[in-house]
This record gives C-alpha cells, structure tokens and sequence, in this order.
C-alpha cells in the first residue's frame, strides 16, 4: 500500500488542512506517480498571496503546488483524495457519510 496525503495551507488565515488515503503500490505507480514526474523541473509558478498552496505527497515522492495550477489531473487527485479521506473517516467514527 502506498499513502497518498494532500495538505491545503495558505489562504487568507493560513491555515493547513490535511487528508490522505491508502492505494494499492499498482495504483500509485500506474496513476498518481506519473503526475509527480511531469511536475519535476516543469517550474510550476510561485504561489500569490493570499492563495492556497497544495503540498502532494505520495509515498516518498512530494511536491508542492499552487492553487491556481490545481488543474486537470492534479484537481482530480486533489479532489480526490479529499472525498476519499472524508468517507474513511465517518466509517471510523461510524459517522453516515455527507
């Protein structure tokens, strides 16, 4: 298993919200790793005031994003791992889902 953990921090109070979840090692690599390889040397623009920051890691492998690069593939891992991340924690708590 592979964990896969997005953390939001900036924005106008600053504060860091964190979510992961677990997925197969296959997954990772097929899926998610891949988006980390494309971001490597790219020069993805500097974070503006008062915007989120997105910081992805998954397993050993991390990057940090900024918001308004959160597109495509990357929203779709962010989005992501935020509902999965959600839905494992109120099976945890015995919580219904929203």
């Amino acid at each position: 298993m592979t964990r896969i953990e997005v953390s939001r921090s900036g924005g106008f109070a600053g504060l860091t919200r964190t979510w992961s979840v677990e997925v197969s090692s296959t997954e990772a690599e097929e899926r998610w790793l891949p988006l980390l390889e494309k971001v490597e040397g790219s020069g993805l623009e500097d974070p503006q005031r008062d915007r989120y920051v997105y910081h992805i890691a998954i397993g050993y492998r991390e990057v940090t994003v900024a918001e308004s690069a959160v597109e495509g593939p990357w929203k779709e891992l962010v989005e992501w791992v935020k509902g999965a991340s959600s839905s494992q924690r109120g099976k945890e708590s015995g919580e219904a889902p929203d």
